[in-house]
């Protein structure tokens, strides 16, 4: 990602999203995270950027749209709450039943499937440029289908471990960027993984507040 074509293509990813002319960008890191003071170093002359996409996009597009900070989104869920905060004596038995691994014998197949589908993902970047992968990542179909893997880890998935744990921590995550709208003139960019968006993109779409801005559609 630091030299040569994989350069060049990053700068070519860059243009293409800076389309969106974002006015804020939301990125997967904790809100005690280390990213704005790594962020100010970056403007300052005085940090190297790695591969990471916080540092290949995030950085360069908020230094080119004057953002002087980024705004940090993850979320921790309501199962690790519960299993770490002052009851978890109790909770933590009732917990550990919702993750439980596959009974013997269950059947796997779909959950093989979903890997090989992300070593296919792995393999695109070989003959692709990282915008081609980008636009197949974020289509919408692509979407729909990796949110699907969270539904069938197991043969049995227990409902209730899906929505205190990755249920929780997206609602919370979307949460964020609702109380990070001040303006209905915000253009708020949202850099996450992608295993995020089957949730996300939910949230997007059925509120009255925004305009999802499709990746493909910049």
């Amino acid at each position: 990602m630091l030299t040569g074509r994989r350069a060049e293509e990053v700068t070519e990813l860059n243009a293409y999203i800076a389309r969106f002319r974002p006015t804020k960008i939301i990125v997967e890191r904790d809100p005690g995270s280390s990213v704005n003071e790594n962020y100010r170093r970056y403007l300052a002359g005085n940090f190297e950027l790695s591969r990471d996409e916080i540092h290949q996009i995030a950085f360069r597009l908020a230094e080119q749209f004057g953002i002087d900070s980024l705004i940090p989104g993850d979320a921790d869920n309501l199962a690790w709450e519960l299993y770490y905060g002052p009851d978890s004596t109790l909770l933590r038995p009732l917990i550990d039943g919702f993750y439980v691994a596959a009974e013997p014998g269950a059947d796997t197949t779909m959950n093989a499937k979903y890997f090989e589908l992300y070593t296919h993902d792995d393999k695109l970047l070989k003959d692709h440029s990282l915008l081609e992968v980008f636009k197949y990542m974020n289509s919408p179909k692509r979407i729909l289908r990796g949110h699907g893997h969270y539904l069938e880890f197991t043969a049995d998935p227990d409902p209730d471990g899906l929505a205190i744990g990755w249920y929780s921590r997206n609602l919370r995550i979307y949460r964020t960027i609702q109380r990070a709208t001040t303006s209905t003139d915000d253009r708020i960019l949202v850099l996450f993984g992608a295993g995020h968006l089957g949730i996300l993109r939910q949230q997007f779409e059925s509120s009255p507040r925004y305009e999802l801005v499709e990746f493909n559609g910049l």
